[in-house]
């Protein structure tokens, strides 16, 4: 999509220059590369947006108050520039925009297998019943068992199985000697939407989603995928069944999630972290690694390596006994 048709999507943008420059797709900072589209809404991020504009060509989709505030006009310094009077709207908009253009090129109607677009190795095993879409690789002594669903441009590596009415998304690459049990969803959209006029206007996504080796996923979970960069599931996690991993999480080495635990988006938990039964880390929030949370706990603050937290909001978890023996003794005055 050629920059000076944004305007088709979003009337309220406002074209710098670069009108000719074609993009290929939305991306963060984490995922910008040559033809991407960089949403910037708030000038903590304006010297990590121009370090990339000056290593790649790409469009910036800048709010308009932020842009007439610079004290040094970044013109020059982009490919191409686009003023928005809010730019989560237009977020929005364009990525419904892509996500259209995008949808057009995949192909669930027909299996890949049929295509001949499939790489299936001799020795990976599949169900009837099962399907495969385009571009959908497997690996050595793969198990897809019937139900499953795995949607366009989706990778499995050797000696993992797929139980039934798993469904996958497409973007997504998983590891090695992996479990994923019935009726858990990798790579559906994460959780966004923007409001505007009584309307909750959808954040399309792209980023997928990346689990490494020997990780075991119980059933009836949810991984979303990332906004435009991949939500990660790292070598050895265990997720129970019915956890929830929201876009964008980053999940270290060795992470354990008990049952109806789990992440709000951007979370990142450190190698060997452990979240008892119905805890959960708030949004963006880091937790170090090693750390340990009660059951029920909310990590709502960044908290270091080896932390015992619970409660909520979550506390060093003798404060927090401390707290809990305090109010017995005053609800018995």
């Amino acid at each position: 999509m050629l920059v000076n048709e944004l305007g088709k999507h979003d009337p309220s943008l406002e074209i710098i220059k670069g009108q000719d420059l074609n993009i290929t797709r939305p991306a963060d900072i984490n995922s910008v590369e040559d033809n991407t589209l960089l949403f910037v809404g708030s000038k903590k991020f304006i010297e990590s947006s121009l370090k990339a504009a000056s290593e790649k060509k790409i469009a910036f989709v800048i709010d308009k108050k932020l842009y007439e505030s610079l004290e040094e006009k970044i013109d020059d310094k982009v490919e191409a520039l686009v003023l928005s009077s809010n730019v989560n709207i237009s977020m929005s908009f364009l990525t419904k925009a892509f996500h259209e253009e995008m949808g057009q090129e995949e192909n669930m109607a027909v299996d890949g297998r049929q295509m001949g677009t499939c790489d299936v190795h001799p020795t990976a095993w599949v169900a009837q019943g099962a399907f495969l879409g385009d571009k959908v690789q497997l690996g050595e002594n793969v198990k897809i068992h019937s139900g499953a669903v795995l949607m366009g441009d989706i990778s499995v590596g050797s000696n993992t199985q797929i139980f039934p009415n798993v469904t996958v998304y497409s973007n997504t690459k998983i590891g090695s000697n992996c479990r994923i049990h019935a009726g858990t969803v990798i790579g559906g959209d994460g959780f966004g939407y923007n409001f505007k006029d009584g309307e909750h206007l959808k954040v399309w996504h792209f980023g997928g989603v990346r689990i490494g080796n020997d990780v075991e996923i119980g059933a009836n979970s949810c991984v979303d995928q990332g906004t435009f960069s991949p939500t990660i599931v790292g070598d050895g996690v265990k997720l129970d069944s019915q956890v929830m991993i929201a876009h964008n999480s980053k999940l270290g080495k060795g992470v354990i999630f008990c049952g109806q635990s789990g992440t709000a988006g951007s979370a990142v938990v450190g190698d060997y972290c452990v979240f008892g039964g119905k805890a959960g880390i708030a949004p963006g929030i880091e937790l170090g690694p090693g750390s340990e949370v009660a059951g029920l706990g909310q990590v709502t603050s960044n908290f270091p390596a080896k932390s015992k937290i619970a409660g909520h909001p979550g506390r060093p978890i003798r404060e927090w006994l401390r707290g809990i023996a305090w109010l017995r003794k005053q609800s018995n005055q």
